[in-house]
């Protein structure tokens, strides 16, 4: 019996010193996974920023239709270059906005140009676009049926409607001018067009 004892002691003994030597590559393997699993990317500084907000510049393309006091019916173009900020680009929110160009207007036996200049706000969703501005014509200089007429600072008001692809706008304007001017009669103007915005956006600086 002693040593049937002895036996069993000494069984036991080298069954337990083989569970310790299976379990150590077990626990290994365990420190390994837990090393391979990277920790969670913390937010970055562009991140951060954009979600706070965003802004840019781009240029804005402008043709239509002119309708001016006492003239036949005609056409527009405008050229400008368009700064804005807002809310996240992801995001809707308001917006807002400041433009300087070059316009010219034609009809028949008329004509005329202008350097104008406006700000606008407004309320963006991550499709449509929509603003509201005001501002004023630097200069102007219009000819009618011979009369030619010079002007400061002819007042506007705008209004645009259409849809945001981020970089690129494709919108419906409204425009509604009132071309004071020295030398030949005042005049009031309406334009209607399709604006074509191209937007360099960038995030901007967390604040």
């Amino acid at each position: 019996m002693a040593r049937l004892a002895r036996i069993s002691t000494r069984s036991l003994t080298l069954l337990t010193w083989a569970a310790s030597v299976a379990a150590e590559p077990a626990q290994s393997a365990e420190a390994k996974v837990e090393l391979a699993v990277p920790p969670a990317r913390a937010a970055t500084k562009p991140d951060r920023a954009r979600a706070h907000g965003w802004g840019g510049a781009g240029v804005r393309g402008t043709f239509g239709r002119a309708f001016t006091e006492d003239t036949a019916d005609g056409w527009f173009g405008r050229f400008e270059l368009d700064a804005f900020g807002g809310a996240s680009q992801d995001n809707a929110g308001g917006v807002f906005g400041a433009t300087v160009g070059g316009e010219l207007w034609l009809a028949e036996n008329a004509g005329g140009g202008s350097l104008p200049m406006g700000l606008y706000f407004g309320y963006r969703t991550p499709l449509v676009f929509s603003s509201i501005g005001a501002g004023f014509h630097v200069f102007v200089y219009d000819r009618v049926d011979d009369d030619g007429g010079f002007g400061l600072y002819a007042p506007f008001g705008s209004v645009a409607l259409g849809l945001d692809f981020g970089p690129v706008r494709v919108l419906a304007e409204g425009r509604a001018t009132y071309r004071w001017q020295w030398g030949a009669p005042d005049r009031a103007q309406a334009t209607v067009g399709l604006s074509l915005v191209y937007a360099l956006a960038s995030a901007a600086d967390e604040s």
